[in-house]
């Protein structure tokens, strides 16, 4: 990683990142993720669920923030289901909301030759609702 001279950009394997448009960038994923969690979500109160996202969001106390350890390598350890996470309480919730709407569930999985259960890989959230 190389900084320019007026460091405002960071060369990244030889990629520029402007420091600038981080913030736009954060915005644009968090948008998107409102976008995929309100079409999987449709007809559920989301209050509770919003209540976390603006507590963390309008927080300057960092405990208040959602805690994402990317380098927690224990076996079987997931953001999603580490306990640290505020909104952990929400996933049997959700799944359930998922698993109970067919056109979600019949998108993402699939029976196999024997009659079994499974996921399908390389399908993408972007691709369900085009």
């Amino acid at each position: 990683m190389h900084w320019n001279q007026r460091r405002d950009t960071l060369s990244v394997k030889g990629l520029p990142l402007r420091i600038d448009l981080l913030p736009k960038m954060v915005q644009a994923l968090c948008s998107k993720a409102e976008s995929v969690l309100d079409q999987l979500l449709l007809g559920v109160d989301r209050k509770p669920f919003d209540l976390v996202i603006d507590t963390a969001l309008e927080s300057s106390d960092p405990l208040k923030w959602p805690v994402d350890p990317l380098r927690n390598t224990d076996d079987g350890f997931s953001f999603v289901h580490s306990s640290h996470n505020p909104f952990h309480v929400f996933l049997d919730f959700v799944l359930e909301h998922i698993h109970s709407n067919s056109s979600v569930f019949d998108h993402f999985h699939l029976r196999d030759a024997q009659g079994c259960l499974v996921h399908k890989h390389g399908e993408s959230l972007d691709t369900m609702f085009i």
